[in-house]
């Protein structure tokens, strides 16, 4: 697929399916979202996959819980019920999936890089 195709025919999924999933191909799109650009390639992220039920379940939940939290405290008056409720029902529906992705921010690799540029840094004033 082309890339103007694929941003054409982009679309929003908020239904899923429960049908199983090959592990071999998760990992495969894990390892190629390891590879999208970031600023000096430090590549903050790490990715957690959820295939337990009992845990998909727990983790749903708290998404919901945290989605509650933050619209009650939210001022945003362009969400009506509607759009809030359609959330809470995609939220609930991850449980049903047979596993999904967490994508986590990983500044300890920001932190090594900024270590890494304070000794070029150093070594550059010491040579001026």
């Amino acid at each position: 697929m082309e890339l103007k195709e694929a941003i054409l025919k982009r679309c929003s999924v908020r239904r899923y399916k429960a049908d199983p999933i090959d592990l071999e191909e998760l990992k495969e799109m894990i390892n190629l979202a390891f590879r999208a650009p970031s600023g000096s390639n430090s590549q903050p992220w790490d990715f957690i996959v959820v295939s337990d039920e009992k845990l998909r379940k727990e983790v749903a939940d708290l998404v919901v819980s945290a989605h509650h939290e933050y619209w009650s405290k939210a001022r945003v008056e362009h969400h009506d019920g509607q759009v809030l409720e359609n959330m809470l029902k995609m939220y609930k529906g991850m449980a049903n999936v047979p596993a999904f992705v967490v994508f986590c921010r990983n500044d300890n690799r920001n932190k090594t890089m900024e270590q890494e540029y304070d000794k070029y840094r150093l070594f550059w004033a010491d040579q001026s």
